[in-house]
């Protein structure tokens, strides 16, 4: 009976500990400049861009994350997503910060007709 409450019990201290490994990770990055996005928006581009400069860089902690809006292109204009000319786009720079290197992204907000926004981003 011991035996197979060990594994539970080492399961359990497993998780515990993983939990307080990952709450760390999830740190807060300083955020500055200014973006169309909401929060979960902003949380979900910032989120594929951290993951992305991580990777490219082989650097596990983001220290910031810089916006810009540069464009905003309205309904009805050409450019863009196949979206975009019905819907309208919002182009902005993302500059991610880490391991003493600025890494810049185009993140372009595409609205969906129905209530969402697309998100796409290119290294630039």
């Amino acid at each position: 009976m011991k035996t197979q409450s060990m594994p539970l019990w080492c399961a359990l201290a497993g998780l515990g500990v993983l939990g307080l490994i990952l709450s760390g990770c999830a740190s807060e990055v300083r955020k500055t400049g200014s973006t169309r996005a909401g929060d979960v928006l902003y949380r979900d581009a910032a989120h594929d861009l951290m993951a992305r400069a991580r990777a490219l860089h082989h650097c596990g902690k983001v220290d910031a994350i810089h916006t810009q809006t540069l464009q905003e292109i309205p309904p009805g204009a050409t450019g863009g997503s196949s979206y975009a000319p019905k819907y309208g786009s919002v182009m902005e720079r993302w500059t991610v910060s880490l391991c003493n290197t600025q890494v810049p992204y185009r993140v372009t907000f595409t609205a969906d007709g129905a209530g969402g926004t697309f998100f796409s981003t290119v290294q630039e």
